[in-house]
């Protein structure tokens, strides 16, 4: 891989009134976007931010991504054919999580709209989650929390042969009592 293609590229992205995701790139020789340009986010982002604010947007490569998961052993939660981006939070932001009992705080995480009105069935398979959740949970990921944001992979082991949705990950932790409001899944 050239050197330009596996340069991350360091964007701050705001959310203006009209929720659209703006990015302000930084000059860079050899960056495709050149010199401050603004330019949108991919509509990922911009969907799933939506009336959300974040900063120091990066986007990676989803090997480099998966890369840590698959030094352990496990199986990348990325999918390879998509970039993963990285930011921080800038304000309070909502998500939810799918679980099992045992298993509220978790690193995944995905925003309600994901997987309402899914069985329990459903967000496995969409999800890519290793067991059946029994759980929802509520999550409150501060301001100032760096995450990132990319498609699932596929997991077959899973039963889960086909990329699944859009899935958020804590790159640190929060306060345990942020995972609140646990209730079973319906």
């Amino acid at each position: 891989m050239n050197q330009v293609a596996s340069q991350s590229t360091q964007v701050e992205a705001t959310v203006v009134k009209n929720s659209t995701l703006t990015s302000k790139m930084p000059s860079n020789p050899g960056s495709q976007a050149g010199s401050g340009v603004t330019k949108p986010v991919s509509p990922e982002i911009i969907n799933e931010l939506s009336g959300t604010q974040i900063t120091n947007v990066k986007a990676i490569s989803a090997a480099d991504a998966n890369k840590s998961f698959i030094e352990r052993g496990w199986n990348a939660p990325y999918d390879s054919s998509t970039q993963v981006r990285q930011f921080t939070t800038v304000k309070e932001v909502e998500f939810v999580r799918g679980h099992t009992e045992s298993n509220v705080a978790g690193q995944f995480m995905v925003r309600a709209d994901e997987i309402k009105g899914m069985t329990a069935q459903q967000i496995l398979q969409h999800l890519a989650l290793p067991s059946i959740p029994t759980h929802i949970s509520d999550v409150k990921v501060p301001a100032g929390t760096k995450m990132q944001v990319g498609t699932i992979a596929p997991q077959p082991l899973f039963g889960a042969p086909n990329k699944g949705g859009t899935q958020y990950q804590l790159l640190q932790q929060i306060p345990l009592n942020n995972f609140y409001n646990t209730r079973p899944l319906k």
